[in-house]
């Protein structure tokens, strides 16, 4: 999933895609990606916020604070931190970190290079989806892709190279999803 944190449409997915993780617990797996779009001024400190948090173990409750709660200013996103136990020195270096920064320049990139613009944006197995249309539409393209998956897994993929493969081989930019997506499976 590419996300923005002052997307207003990225919030209302946020819950549905919980809600698919839990529905297919060992089949999804949740991999976001930051898309801070440039005209979302506060979109890319909140960003480098949730990788700060991240590096203290709590991204995914701090993400949901974010989406939850108003107030992206600086000070607002270090509150939002310490009310879940964040080191608020720590948190704050971690944020103007140039390694922070230089991985939401490439995380924006690579949204651009797939033609993933725009937020919220959905690579399901390689297969690629712009905007939220619904809950039923992104659950119908993962039951698709969970069936190709299985077809890849009877061809003899190891199970945890599965989703790597599927990328992979979707299209003429799986290659380039794949490597991004799952590094360590090249």
């Amino acid at each position: 999933m590419l996300t923005d944190f002052q997307c207003p449409v990225c919030r209302r997915t946020v819950e549905p895609i919980k809600y698919l993780a839990r529905r297919y617990p060992t089949e999804v797996r949740i991999i976001l990606k930051q898309n801070a779009l440039k005209m979302h001024v506060r979109a890319a400190p909140a960003a480098a916020a949730s990788v700060a948090a991240f590096r203290q173990g709590k991204f995914w409750a701090y993400s949901d604070r974010l989406y939850e709660l108003s107030g992206l200013d600086d000070e607002a996103l270090v509150t939002h931190g310490q009310a879940l136990g964040l080191d608020a020195e720590r948190f704050r270096k971690d944020m103007a970190d140039p390694a922070v920064v230089a991985q939401l320049q490439y995380e924006a990139a690579l949204a651009t290079s797939v033609d993933l613009g725009s937020t919220p944006s959905f690579i399901v197995n390689g297969t690629t989806q712009m905007g939220w249309g619904s809950y039923m539409g992104l659950k119908q393209a993962v039951d698709r892709e969970l069936a190709r998956a299985k077809e890849i897994a009877a061809g003899g993929v190891p199970p945890e190279r599965v989703a790597y493969e599927a990328t992979r081989q979707s299209g003429p930019k799986g290659e380039q999803m794949a490597a991004a997506l799952f590094p360590a499976m090249k």
